[in-house]
Formats: C-alpha cells, structure tokens, sequence
C-alpha cells in the first residue's frame, strides 16, 4: 500500500485498538470523522488529521481542526457534486505525509504546540482533571 501512495513510512491495518495507537509518539497523524469522541480524546494525545465530516458535530470539529487549529488537512472532491475519488485521496495523502513540505512542517509545529498547551499546569488536560476529581469526590 505504501508503495502505492509514493511514500516511505505508514501502515494501513483493518482494526486495531485506536486510543492505543493514537498515543503511540510515532504517529504523526490520522484520519478522522470528526466524531465526538474526537473531542474526548484531543486531551490525551495531539497529533496531524485528515479530516473527513459528513454531518452533525463532525463539521464543527472538522471547522475547528482545519481552521481554528490549522493542524488538519481536509479530504474533499475538488467537485462539490462528486464522491472523493481515489486519485484526490492519494494526493492528498502523500501532501499529508511529506515531511520536507512547509506545509506539512508549520501543521506539525502546531499540534506541538497545542499538545504543550493542554498538558501544561493550566492547560485543558490539567484542568479537565481537577473538574472530574471535584466532580466524583462531591458528597451527596
């Protein structure tokens, strides 16, 4: 598969256990729905996106990521009435893990430094945290 996309790292698998594997350090990045469970997990680990929304919430995350975060990129047809065609997607794929574009070196500065910022001693991680222990230590 890999030498299909023109690239030198990267495995394609069909199932595995994927908060396992998304806080691995060597993953520099994946493709996502922009579900929900995006916003669980972002705490836990940061790291470069394909973004692939369809409905819902997945188009604020997708909006969030690609524009607020600017730590994605997102995959789309260049013909708004078209399916993504598998030429597009491999494109795009090789853009995503070109690790000598400015592109793809400014998108991984940025998840770097959004990770320090979440787990730093007033970041959402740490603050997420205390909110949870407050939460379950209440007296009812």
């Amino acid at each position: 598969m890999k030498e299909a996309l023109g690239v030198s790292s990267g495995v394609v698998v069909s199932w595995c256990d994927q908060l396992r594997v998304l806080c691995h350090g060597a993953v520099g990045g994946f493709w996502t729905h922009c579900g929900v469970l995006l916003d669980v997990g972002r705490d836990i680990f940061w790291s470069a996106m394909m973004t692939f929304s369809l409905f819902w919430d997945q188009l604020l995350n997708d909006k969030m990521i690609i524009e607020e975060w600017r730590v994605g990129m997102r995959v789309k047809s260049k013909k708004k009435t078209e399916l993504v065609r598998r030429e597009e997607i491999k494109e795009l794929v090789k853009r995503f893990m070109d690790g000598e574009s400015e592109e793809e070196k400014e998108m991984r500065r940025r998840v770097c430094d959004l990770s320090r910022g979440s787990v730093a001693k007033t970041g959402s991680s740490d603050v997420n945290i205390d909110s949870f222990l407050r939460d379950i230590t209440k007296i009812v």
